[in-house]
């Protein structure tokens, strides 16, 4: 037979998202999050491998094309690198 069924888990507290007591990290919002985005970059890294782009370079080139900013300073505003 399959897995035995977890046990509910309370609802969100005004104390917190989450109990020590029952707290699973690999189950974390914040953890799986990071998880998919690193998973994305990853395949966006190899599909533009051939084109001697890297996954950094590759979102700054979807902004501008897209219209998503004109500036640099606007592309920086928008991703998570120092725009200095």
């Amino acid at each position: 037979m399959g897995k035995a069924a977890r046990p509910r888990r309370k609802p969100a507290t005004e104390e917190g998202v989450y109990e020590v007591s029952s707290f699973r990290p690999l189950e974390a919002v914040g953890y799986l999050t990071a998880r998919v985005r690193q998973t994305l970059g990853d395949a966006l890294e190899r599909e533009l491998a051939p084109l001697g782009l890297t996954a950094a370079q590759g979102i700054a080139v979807i902004g501008l094309t897209s219209g998503l900013a004109s500036t640099a300073g606007e592309m920086c505003k928008g991703m998570p690198y120092d725009p200095g």
